[in-house]
């Protein structure tokens, strides 16, 4: 594979790298970006890390293979600083050199002031893997490029590809931090033979206890109807129980509610007349007085119209008189 010479400027110095070209040349002076030895090549001359990298946002600008690096491949970015890290700042849209040395971590958390504008970090479209080959044009930098960016002023983080965690800064830059690589979770969904056993079960279940009902139900009115036959009181007609035993007798037993109403009627009517009634039946005289008085004794009430009462009560006045 073509291997030409890639560079990069630090400090405002060229010097030489490792690093490897972006691409195919056509012909032996055509100049390419470079980025290192498998990360991915961006477009608006920015390369990814493949790799986890403590203290970085997991970007940086690339390199060229133009040895004064004048030549329009090559990215005019971070170019006075010792490292070139960068960083996107989602509250102003804008990228950021991180500085440092080019010895030590980067520290994309505090960035400089060396800014620059190009695509934000989800927009940019991954061209090439350096050392590896081309990748399709439409994949992005990152595996959810469409995703939104996070929110400026919130402190949130972001699984990377490579390993990497991003975290966003209260700054609203974002920068990463090594963690353990994710291990595969066992899948938590049921089969569909658990799922219809678990179903079968359950409906197995519900007809037991309907038929557990339906059992303690029947037999409850089996009892209560035993009960009822073997039972030592009778209903009576009026309401109410009369015990049966050996010396029950065979007549039938009345009630109170089975008296009828002429009988009723005579107790009323038939009563032993007061010593006044009897009086008023004397003082009537003659005959009828004598029969009534008879009568009033026998507690037997004759019947009287308003001629006799009266004729008793004038001539009680009569001799009340002489």
């Amino acid at each position: 594979m073509d291997s030409p010479q890639c560079y990069v400027k630090l400090n405002n110095t060229v010097v030489p790298n490792n690093w490897k070209i972006c691409g195919k040349r056509s012909n032996q002076t055509q100049n390419l970006q470079c980025c290192a030895d498998g990360d991915f090549c961006l477009i608006d001359g920015l390369c990814r890390y493949s790799h986890s990298e403590v203290g970085a946002s997991g970007y940086y600008a690339g390199g060229c293979t133009s040895k004064d690096y004048k030549d329009g491949s090559c990215p005019q970015l971070c170019n006075t600083q010792g490292k070139k890290d960068v960083v996107f700042d989602t509250k102003q849209r804008i990228w950021s050199c991180c500085g440092g040395d080019a010895k030590l971590t980067p520290h994309c958390d505090t960035p400089t002031n060396d800014n620059f504008s190009a695509s934000g970090m989800y927009q940019l479209t991954t061209i090439y893997q350096a050392g590896v080959g081309p990748v399709p044009t439409s994949t992005s930098s990152d595996v959810n490029r469409d995703r939104p960016g996070p929110t400026p002023h919130s402190n949130s983080t972001i699984a990377s590809p490579a390993g990497t965690t991003e975290t966003s800064t209260n700054h609203g830059v974002v920068v990463g931090t090594k963690t353990p690589s994710l291990t595969t979770l066992p899948d938590s969904s049921i089969s569909a033979g658990l799922a219809a056993g678990i179903g079968a079960g359950a409906a197995v279940t519900v007809l037991l206890v309907i038929g557990a009902l339906l059992w303690f139900c029947r037999r409850k009115k089996k009892t209560r109807k035993s009960m009822t036959e073997n039972s030592p009181f009778i209903p009576l007609s009026g309401g109410g129980q009369a015990e049966v035993g050996n010396d029950t007798p065979t007549t039938p037993v009345t009630t109170r509610a089975s008296i009828n109403a002429s009988e009723t009627h005579a107790k009323v009517v038939s009563h032993e007349m007061s010593e006044d009634s009897m009086n008023v039946a004397e003082l009537a005289g003659g005959e009828k007085g004598e029969r009534r008085g008879d009568l009033g004794r026998t507690g037997e009430i004759p019947e009287m119209d308003g001629t006799d009462v009266g004729m008793g009560v004038k001539d009680e006045n009569r001799d009340t008189k002489r």
